[in-house]
């Protein structure tokens, strides 16, 4: 797929992911290429050389610098603020298009920075979709989405570590195409304007720490590349987050000339890398270089850095890793303890006499394994696992002792840079602005009063330890100033009687770490009053059903539902059993693909390819959803039953063999050319799309209809693309008939997005279609690197209390959730009354 044929319909973003609504690197690619507003402001504090003003002398000059794809209307120019910017015209109105695109011409050299940024300013959002900023390099593209966060002029990022790669791109020191995109929306027309292309994390610049992607997996190793992709955008972030500059580079690139410019370089997950990026870090070590790797390191690496051979070692069970102990003072700043979950790892140990391992790891019952977490040599730190998100502040705290026991300056530069966003949340621009806001709050809360006056103590103290030259006690009274003045900004927020509040758990057996009866607990803590549990797929079940094959564990003292539900009644807390529908699940035993593969079962794409997905239009599949759902009613006294999936995997499917006979039949009519005759402009693609909606809404009406018969009261709801009117076609999700004909209780668009004006947007949209059903926005949390993940999800909360929803839904309950966004949001937005 070249850069003129992905669409980020972000509701299709779903479309082939496991196990749930994102592929894992589209989800923190998204994440991480949105910081916008007040976040990318901060991204771009520091001066970085501007590559393409867009400052045009005319509009002549400005058609002759961005060419308009087939549809689009040329550019021009306006003046504003005293210069010209570029103008580009969004015509939707009576133009089919899927999206408007204009391509701008350079020589562009990004090896050695981290991404770019650009200013742009939309006239109305609403008809966008989305935007796409692509980077066009040999054959290929790198290619990513954003959208705007406010009114006005946003500083848009984009951060190499999160883009896709598509074709086969030439390296980023040969970008020959910048692309951008507007995707269809609505039918009504808006207007872009744009300024001032940047480079951003440019070595020697504002950036000396580098990154290295590992891109050579993509050729050398593909099934480890959306890992090795996340691993780096996921440092990044945090580096972000800690107010780190940096680069990312590329392994396939790797030169001295770069290298000179770095005293630091991370290596997020690169077990294997070309030779020539390896002989470039042995160089680069040998002339005073540091490292920080984690996980695998190339072998011909670690003699240079002091590491011996490790070993690989696969956790015994669940939990068998689950926190690395550090020895005290070993890294200073360090906490003790920093919680990770690793289900495998490589066993580092130094080379004799070259260090020594300062952290081991502990097992669930906190008991050492006899396994070293990480290494530090002179030179080095090596951690034996990726680094995952599990613990958040401490593994942060963690990663700023690694980086400044290699590079002490960066303990002053991460100090001042917390001191400087400091308060940052709520719309605010710093401390000063935030204690502005909350100042009726503090007269009245003294929970609000104290956390004021704790935050200005610590913020004072870590000015004084700066200037003593303190910068390890500075970092860490800056960080605990941030988090009071986070806890004041928590309690002085309010809640809202009778609201829906939910969680989408997709582990079936709850929160890793917890019980069942914790994890609900908490919930009924921070006055949540729902959850969604992942129990069954079209080929398993967590529970002993008499329907579906039940996974190896479940027995009669492992029945998952009935653990969940016995907490659920505890505690006060609605139980509605979510099933990802016709998609078999990873385990799916393989005796049930068989037979269903000998039955003609599963789906097929248009070019005859399998997908392990039931097919919606085989009687046999329609009943087994049906029954599967029901049994769950009749079986345990749930208040309600949840679809996802309810839909076909994307527009290529179904084509099997079994959806020609039955459709071919169903219209009464003979297809003479297969699979042409149906497909997008095909003589009976309308009756088609009729045809394939109609096999998913069976499935749903007599799920209502016979669910409600065994248990009544019980409450159907489903979790749906966002765009009802595309998504009725391109995956058969006709979800707005469903709530005009009452199969539906509530409907719960997945409307993840790190922007609050597209989800707005989308809202306004969805509670229209959903006419007098209760309308539930579902909304994940994203990590915006400076921006507080709590402020983020806590304003997408107020968004949708302005829409009057009545509720919302929070993916995915986990570790995030538990030990940070609850106790957070029940402080203040979601507390008992």
């Amino acid at each position: 797929m070249n850069g003129s044929g992905f669409s980020p319909d972000w509701g299709l973003f779903r479309a082939t992911s496991l196990p749930r609504r994102l592929g894992p690197v589209l989800f923190r690619a998204i994440t991480a290429l949105c910081f916008l507003a007040g976040g990318a402001a901060e991204a771009a504090e520091r001066e970085s050389p501007v590559f393409e003003p867009c400052d045009y002398a005319d509009e002549a000059a400005a058609r002759a610098a961005w060419q308009p794809m087939t549809g689009s209307d040329a550019a021009s120019v306006v003046e504003e603020s005293g210069r010209q910017v570029l103008r580009l015209p969004c015509r939707f109105a009576g133009n089919p298009v899927e999206r408007v695109s204009w391509d701008h011409k350079l020589q562009l050299d990004l090896s050695g920075c981290r991404g770019v940024h650009f200013q742009l300013w939309c006239q109305d959002v609403s008809p966008v979709a989305s935007f796409s900023l692509y980077l066009q390099s040999g054959n290929g593209w790198y290619s990513a989405s954003f959208y705007p966060d406010q009114p006005g002029w946003n500083t848009i990022v984009i951060d190499k570590a999160g883009t896709r790669i598509e074709g086969e791109p030439d390296g980023w020191g040969a970008i020959r195409t910048i692309r951008l995109s507007a995707w269809r929306g609505g039918d009504t027309n808006s207007e872009l304007r744009v300024r001032d292309f940047a480079f951003r994390g440019m070595l020697g610049v504002d950036a000396t720490v580098a990154i290295i992607r590992a891109e050579s997996a993509a050729v050398r190793q593909p099934n480890e590349s959306r890992a090795v992709d996340s691993a780096a955008e996921g440092l990044a972030r945090h580096l972000d987050a800690l107010g780190i500059g940096c680069a990312t580079l590329s392994d396939l690139k790797l030169s001295a000339a770069q290298l000179q410019k770095v005293r630091l370089v991370i290596l997020p997950h690169n077990s294997g890398m070309p030779e020539e990026a390896v002989a470039e870090l042995e160089r680069f070590v040998q002339a005073g270089g540091k490292v920080l790797a984690f996980y695998g390191i190339p072998d011909k690496l670690r003699p240079v850095l002091g590491i011996a051979s490790g070993q690989y070692v696969r956790q015994e069970r669940p939990g068998s890793f689950a926190a690395m102990r550090f020895a005290d003072g070993a890294l200073p700043g360090c906490p003790p303890v920093v919680g990770q979950r690793s289900w495998n790892i490589h066993d580092h140990r130094p080379a004799a006499g070259a260090g020594r391992i300062v952290a081991d790891w502990l097992d669930d019952q906190g008991q050492p394994t006899g396994h070293g977490a990480v290494v530090a040599t002179a030179n080095s730190l090596v951690m034996s696992h990726v680094l995952l998100d599990d613990d958040a502040v401490n593994k942060r705290r963690m990663l700023q002792a690694m980086l400044g026991y290699l590079v002490p300056d960066l303990w002053r530069e991460a100090a001042a840079a917390e001191l400087a966003r400091m308060g940052r949340m709520g719309g605010s621009d710093g401390y000063d602005a935030l204690a502005k806001q909350l100042s009726p709050a503090r007269g009245d809360d003294p929970r609000v009063r104290s956390a004021l006056d704790a935050a200005e103590r610590l913020r004072a103290e870590a000015r004084q330890l700066l200037q003593q030259d303190k910068p390890v006690e500075a970092f860490a009274a800056a960080t605990a100033a941030s988090q009071r003045a986070l806890d004041a900004y928590a309690c002085a927020q309010r809640p809202v009687a009778g609201e829906f509040r939910g969680l989408w758990c997709h582990n079936a057996r709850g929160v890793t770490g917890l019980t069942w009866d914790a994890a609900i607990k908490q919930m009924a803590d921070a006055n949540f009053t729902a959850i969604f549990p992942n129990m069954l797929w079209g080929g398993v079940a967590y529970y002993p059903s008499e329907v579906l094959p039940a996974a190896p564990e479940v027995d009669a003292e492992n029945d998952e539902v009935a653990k969940c539900l016995a907490a659920c009644r505890k505690y006060g807390v609605q139980i509605h059993v979510w099933k990802v529908n016709w998609n078999t699940g990873r385990q799916a035993p393989a005796e049930f693909l068989d037979k269903m593969r000998r039955e003609g079962r599963l789906q097929a794409d248009s070019a005859g390819r399998e997908e392990p997905w039931l097919c919606p239009s085989h009687p046999d599949n329609q009943q087994l959803e049906i029954d599967s759902m029901v049994e769950l009613a009749r079986r345990y006294e749930l208040d309600g039953l949840h679809f996802d999936y309810i839909r076909y995997p994307d527009g290529d499917h179904c084509y099997c063999a079994g959806c020609r006979e039955r459709f071919s039949r169903a219209a009464g009519v003979k297809i003479e050319n297969w699979p042409a005759d149906v497909r997008r402009s095909g003589p009976l693609r309308q009756p088609w799309l009729d045809w394939r909606r109609e096999n998913i809404n069976v499935v749903v009406r007599e799920v209502s209809r016979q669910a409600r018969q065994v248990r009544p009261g019980i409450k159907i709801s489903a979790a749906v693309f966002r765009n009802w009117p595309s998504d009725r076609d391109s995956v058969g999700q006709d979800w707005k008939l469903w709530c005009e004909q009452g199969w539906l209780d509530f409907v719960c668009p997945m409307d993840y997005t790190p922007s609050d004006v597209q989800l707005s947007t989308w809202i306004t949209s969805q509670v229209g279609w959903a006419g007098k059903t209760p309308c539930y926005p579902g909304v994940a949390v994203f990590e915006h690197g400076r921006r507080e993940r709590f402020d983020h999800i806590l304003q997408q909360i107020l968004v949708t209390r302005r829409h009057q929803t009545g509720g919302f839904l929070m993916f995915d309950y986990g570790d995030v959730h538990a030990n940070g966004l609850l106790p957070m949001l029940g402080r203040g937005a979601t507390r008992r009354q």
